[in-house]
Order: C-alpha cells, then structure tokens, then sequence
C-alpha cells in the first residue's frame, strides 16, 4: 500500500540522515522496525518485560517468528539504501583519505552499523 511503502522510505531516510551524524530518536525507529516484524505475522506473541524500577510499569510488546513485512518490504530496500548509500561514500573517502584513515573511517562506519 502507499502509506507502507511511504513508512518503509521515511525510514530509510532516518536511518541515513543518522549514518550522516544527524540525531535521530532511536527508539521510534525500534518500534516501527518491531511493528512491521509483526504486521503480517500469522501468530504473534504479546511478551511482558518487566521494568528495572519496581515502581514503574511492565513493558508490553509483540515478538514474531516470522518477520512479517520486516522481511519482504523494509530489510530489502534497507540493504539496497545501504548498498548505494557506502558506495557513494566509498569513492570519495578513498580520494580524499590516507589509507590508514581510510581503513580507520571503514572501522568506525562497520560498528555504527553494528549499533544501529
């Protein structure tokens, strides 16, 4: 549909605006990820998490096995963004940088990847 398919774009969007240094709220990001895990799942689960505080209240969330539209519509079109986005990226780091810097700079990208 058009507003999956404008959710999945903006989302991309964010996740490359915050690959460019821009603060992003992180935790919005992980609930649309975790909706469209469910959305389309045929049986998930509702799991309570319960807080660190006693007093605050439990975390209730959906877990899915399947991945639902996660799987077809957003990590596809994730990894095509991601594909083009270091590309690009790549040829002028190699022009501009030393390859110690360069390999420096490749490090850093992999593990602010491996966060996000």
């Amino acid at each position: 549909t058009k507003v999956k398919d404008k959710c999945v774009a903006a989302m991309v969007d964010v996740v490359n605006r915050e690959r460019d240094g821009y603060e992003i709220n992180q935790d919005v990001l992980r609930l649309l990820v975790e909706m469209l895990c469910t959305v389309g799942d045929s049986g998930p689960k509702v799991v309570k998490q319960k807080e660190g505080d006693r007093n605050s209240a439990d975390r209730l969330f959906w877990q899915s096995q399947s991945r639902g539209l996660y799987k077809e519509h957003f990590e596809v079109l994730l990894l095509a963004a991601t594909r083009d986005y270091y590309k690009s990226k790549v040829a002028g780091w190699m022009a501009a940088y030393s390859c110690p810097v360069f390999l420096q700079e490749i490090q850093r990208r992999l593990e602010d990847e491996e966060s996000r």
